[in-house]
């Protein structure tokens, strides 16, 4: 049965007479029993099988926050909350991990869980056109090399942090409501997703690809001399393989007013109100850039990409 154990400890404080709030909080938790697969005997009839390894798994995280009112007059105010957020996520423990496959590669303590290891790639060859690593010492190793020749990193596709912002600016009977997010982040590259660079690419454009492969001796290119051979086209296993994919994103933007009390009295109502809502207004993201081509286009979240609006009709009854 697996185990949980957890900590939490913050502190929040106002100040300015309760115009300005500061907050900080901290949670540590430790759970045991990782789902893997377990390697098998050839005789067992199955070569591997679900179970639970008794290892630890550690997530932690500071929360930052802080909000108030910036500015507030007879007939403005202004007011926001901001939060910023670090979480951390390592494998503590993990025994029999010889029994997992891959698992010497695939898990490492004080790392995160899902990293994984990626050859440090030095660019493409511009006599051969071929992809060079990295050796031990950082020197260029062809790609036939053995992996103990090959220095690798590893990569966690986590996020390193991410933030919000709500701001909201109040005149008179209206007021403007904004929420933004920010994500610090690495992800695979957009156009490799689906392909193999030099061997094989599905329903990708041409000019990604033809704007910038090794043609003759002396070029200088991002993408090997295109193969046949399967054993060709190695860039997605690769430190290259990713790109910065940060993003900041306007998710929602209010705008409301109140109808004055004295109109809305007239008909037996303590308050009503008109607004419109408005979500993923803007986008503002890290691209691929290899030599003067833009590669990547494409939403870094998972959220749609278009604009939403709709409306809405408050109503307080007397």
């Amino acid at each position: 049965m697996g185990r949980k154990k957890s900590m939490n400890f913050g502190l929040e404080a106002s100040v300015l007479r309760e115009r300005l709030t500061l907050g900080i909080n901290y949670n540590r938790n430790r759970s045991s029993n990782l789902l893997e697969e377990l390697t098998l005997p050839i005789a067992a009839g199955f070569s591997k099988i679900l179970v639970n390894f008794d290892a630890v798994v550690e997530n932690t995280g500071w929360e930052f926050l802080l909000g108030g009112i910036a500015v507030k007059s007879k007939d403005f105010q202004w007011t926001f909350a901001a939060n910023l957020t670090v979480p951390k996520n390592k494998l503590v423990s993990i025994p029999n991990q010889d029994r997992i496959p891959n698992g010497a590669t695939k898990y490492k303590i004080d790392e995160p869980l899902g990293s994984a290891l990626y050859a440090n790639y030095l660019g493409v060859n511009p006599l051969t056109g071929l992809e060079t690593l990295a050796d031990i010492n950082g020197n260029p190793v062809d790609r036939s090399g053995t992996p103990a020749q090959t220095s690798y990193t590893r990569i966690s596709l986590n996020p390193k942090y991410y933030a919000g912002l709500q701001t909201t600016f109040t005149v008179g009977n209206f007021s403007l409501n904004l929420s933004f997010d920010y994500v610090k982040q690495i992800q695979p590259r957009y156009f490799f997703e689906n392909s193999r660079p030099g061997a094989e690419a599905y329903n990708q454009p041409e000019f990604a690809y033809s704007a910038n492969r090794w043609r003759s001796p002396g070029d200088i290119a991002v993408i090997q001399k295109y193969s046949t051979l399967y054993t060709d086209g190695q860039l997605t296993n690769t430190v290259q393989n990713f790109e910065d994919a940060s993003y900041i994103r306007l998710n929602n933007a209010t705008i409301f007013w109140n109808i004055p009390s004295r109109w809305v009295g007239r008909v037996g109502m303590k308050g009503c109100g008109i607004g419109v809502n408005a979500q993923n207004l803007f986008y503002d993201f890290q691209v691929f850039w290899c030599q003067s081509n833009n590669w990547s286009d494409r939403n870094p979240s998972n959220s749609n990409n278009c604009c939403q609006c709709k409306g809405k009709f408050l109503i307080r009854n007397t």
